[in-house]
């Protein structure tokens, strides 16, 4: 199953195909690392994200 980790310093996105795919890449990290669940995001490191689940789509920009 492919899953994207982004990091960036402190910063930590993961993004996956499946909920499964994603709990389990998430797990990894707090198994190693010191971390939290902030939710789902809407701004990342000047990137607008919007997520359609009933559509199964994800939109990437950088408009403010």
């Amino acid at each position: 199953m492919l899953v994207f980790i982004l990091i960036y310093v402190a910063n930590v996105l993961v993004e996956a195909a499946t909920n499964a795919a994603a709990e389990s890449a998430k797990a990894a990290i707090t198994a190693v690392f010191k971390s939290r669940e902030m939710g789902e995001p809407s701004f990342f490191l000047g990137l607008h994200i919007v997520r359609d689940t009933s559509k199964g789509t994800l939109q990437v920009g950088q408009h403010q």
